[in-house]
């Protein structure tokens, strides 16, 4: 293997029984059962590979760049429990192409640390000699979860996790983390610092300590509280002495393209390179909240989902034309009709001027019922089809730019004096998404439609329709009329 100090045993090896791996904070070799004529199966690099093997933290993500040793680290870390009879382990990878590529480093390693252990092609899992298995298999799509329920691993490793969107694949696997209570319950995760789930991996840990201190976090159920433990770590290709020798360090600083040079080589999660709106800064952009003056015009955007996230913004615009998204919702696995009710729940007494909603949702759902707007304007919450001409998503895209800029934008320096938009504090999904949406690598001028980006598309939706502030509009005053019924305005 070239990123590990790795050699295969000699062939008269092959009769020995195999070492017993220790459940404790020991390097993981071939030698560490006491067979000192054993090659080194495996070998990890002193700092980050090895005190990753060594953390006991319930999750941990091991990140960095290309040929920093990531996945055989995540492949090496269930070896020190395959001589328990009962232990499962389970690696995951999102594609049945990048799978074969990790099942094939783990035969070398695996044969090399128990000659006696048996590939199952079929079942697609190891099977050791005292009877401990560990499974391969692919988690593409959401409802690739459901081959797991009623499951029980002692360890999971998922590599590449920032290849998935959203959280889901960790929150779906981790009920899985149950069974024997001698032996340890460890979910181990790898990345780059890039992808479309990059901006929940780097909430989940990069944002909350440093790389190697524990992160806690208490969780209470039926009166007991217990805590969730947490760490990260991040390598570099300069932690692999090997592949520095053959001069790949020196190929990943020559990348001329930033992004993938700062993320391959230094394994970056703090440059804002590839993500989709790099002006968008929280300090300039997100306002605390404040009450809108009655005067001001006031529409409402959403991006509907049902099993995936539906997402509703509520903006103002102020005389001067600039806007603020003043109130956001979002909700999953609610019917129209119920969320039609939750809109105007939250809207009561409100003189709305306008609704956008994802005009797929005017789509005729088969032969016979209703859509999904007509199931909302039917509880009297109003809308109109949100625009979806050829080149409405980069036109979209480029008007959030232009919001975000504003009009004193110096392109040269990149300062953004007086923006056009601003958001509530209170708006946690819109803010979330325009810190962390990546770019589609495949197109540059379009956002990355695999990340989570339900809250981005009501923005569009809303910036799209073209709101201005009219001469006409004016601030009220106390006595100004407000409709007693906002659907028919008397």
């Amino acid at each position: 293997m070239k990123e590990n100090n790795f050699k295969l045993p000699s062939k008269n090896v092959s009769k020995r029984k195999p070492p017993t791996i220790e459940e404790d904070d020991q390097v993981l070799t071939s030698k560490a059962g006491g067979y000192d004529d054993r090659p080194i199966a495996y070998k990890p690099f002193p700092g980050p590979q090895t005190d990753f093997l060594k953390s006991t933290e319930k999750y941990v993500l091991f990140s960095g760049g290309r040929g920093s040793g990531k996945s055989l680290a995540m492949l090496a870390a269930p070896l020190r429990f395959v001589h328990h009879p009962t232990f499962r382990g389970l690696i995951i990878r999102k594609t049945i192409k990048d799978l074969r590529d990790l099942i094939n480093k783990s035969k070398s390693m695996y044969q090399a640390a128990y000659p006696g252990v048996k590939w199952k092609e079929q079942d697609k899992l190891f099977e050791f000699p005292s009877g401990a298995k560990i499974e391969y298999n692919y988690f593409e799509q959401e409802k690739d979860a459901d081959q797991y329920q009623g499951q029980e691993f002692d360890y999971i490793g998922i590599d590449e996790v920032t290849q998935y969107p959203s959280s889901y694949i960790m929150e779906t696997l981790s009920p899985c983390l149950r069974g024997n209570t001698h032996i340890p319950k460890w979910m181990r995760l790898t990345t780059n610092p890039n992808g479309a789930g990059r901006g929940w991996v780097k909430e989940t840990f990069v944002d909350k300590a440093d790389p190697g201190v524990t992160i806690e976090q208490e969780v209470t159920f039926d009166g007991r509280t217990e805590k969730i433990t947490y760490k990260w770590f991040n390598s570099t290709v300069r932690d692999n002495q090997a592949l520095m020798d053959q001069g790949y360090g020196i190929s990943l600083a020559n990348i001329k393209n930033e992004t993938l040079r700062r993320q391959w080589l230094d394994g970056d999660w703090d440059s804002a390179d590839g993500l989709a709106f790099d002006e968008f800064k929280p300090e300039i952009h997100v306002v605390k909240p404040f009450e809108i003056p009655r005067g001001w015009i006031k529409f409402r955007a959403c991006d509907w989902g049902y099993s995936s996230m539906a997402a509703c913004l509520w903006f103002a615009i102020s005389p001067d034309n600039k806007l603020y998204v003043y109130r956001e919702l979002t909700t999953t696995l609610v019917n129209a009709d119920i969320f039609a009710h939750m809109v105007l729940e939250r809207e009561e007494r409100e003189n709305i001027r306008y609704g956008v909603l994802d005009s797929s949702c005017w789509h005729v759902r088969g032969n016979i019922g209703e859509t999904t707007a007509e199931s909302m304007i039917k509880e009297g919450c109003r809308w109109m089809p949100s625009d979806r001409s050829k080149g409405a998503r980069i036109a979209g895209k480029m008007l959030v730019h232009k919001y975000l800029q504003g009009q004193d934008f110096k392109p040269d320096s990149r300062v953004i004096e007086s923006p056009d938009l601003f958001i509530f504090d209170t708006c946690k999904e819109l803010i979330k998404e325009l810190s962390s949406l990546p770019l589609d690598s495949k197109n540059p001028e379009d956002v990355d439609t695999d990340a989570i980006d339900h809250a981005y598309d009501a923005l569009r939706y809303g910036l799209l329709s073209r709101p201005q502030f009219r001469s006409q509009d004016f601030f009220a005053d106390e006595n100004r009329h407000i409709s007693q019924d906002l659907t028919f305005g008397y």
